[in-house]
């Protein structure tokens, strides 16, 4: 689950499609079982120069406030999840690192095993966090995908296109 928070939906930086890629990361996780739930939150509340940084230039302010940076999922399966990380930036190493243990931990004992990434922003985070798992988790057996319809992107375009290059990069768009 990457970042799936106010400001994404409602706040400061809404995604297109939000409301239904909500709906849909709810319904995934009522209908589907998962062996691992992980979550990533972007917030930038204790970032002394936030405001003046790279990403400041170009993406208005968000998540730096406890309001906008609050996680939407149903506390249904908010109690589900197993680990969350807490990045600064489109793309967080540590999540990356966790989800490449569970692969090498359940390597012996697993033919297939597969990664799906859903959330808030596709052209952003999402994209950002899939590449570096597809770039750091190489083995055979692993798939590493994104459910289309459970991410939504800044515009229906940037949705479309970041899909588009998540293919190219070898990550299954369902």
């Amino acid at each position: 689950l990457i970042d799936v928070q106010k400001d994404f939906i409602d706040g400061v930086l809404p995604a297109a499609n939000a409301h239904a890629a909500l709906d849909n990361i709810n319904k995934l996780l009522s209908d589907e079982s998962f062996d691992k739930i992980v979550a990533s939150v972007d917030n930038h509340m204790n970032e002394v120069k936030y405001e003046t940084s790279f990403e400041c230039l170009s993406i208005p302010i968000h998540c730096n406030t406890y309001d906008g940076a609050e996680t939407c999922i149903d506390n249904t399966y908010f109690n589900s999840i197993n680990a969350f990380f807490i990045k600064d930036s489109f793309c967080s190493q540590e999540l990356t690192n966790y989800l490449a243990a569970i692969c090498a931990e359940q390597f012996w004992h697993s033919e297939y095993i597969e990664i799906t990434f859903v959330g808030l922003c596709t052209d952003i985070c999402v994209i950002a966090n899939a590449i570096n798992a597809r770039r750091t988790i190489r083995d055979s057996n692993v798939t590493i995908k994104i459910k289309a319809n459970c991410c939504a992107g800044t515009t229906v375009e940037n949705h479309e296109a970041a899909l588009r290059v998540a293919k190219s990069c070898l990550i299954e768009v369902e």
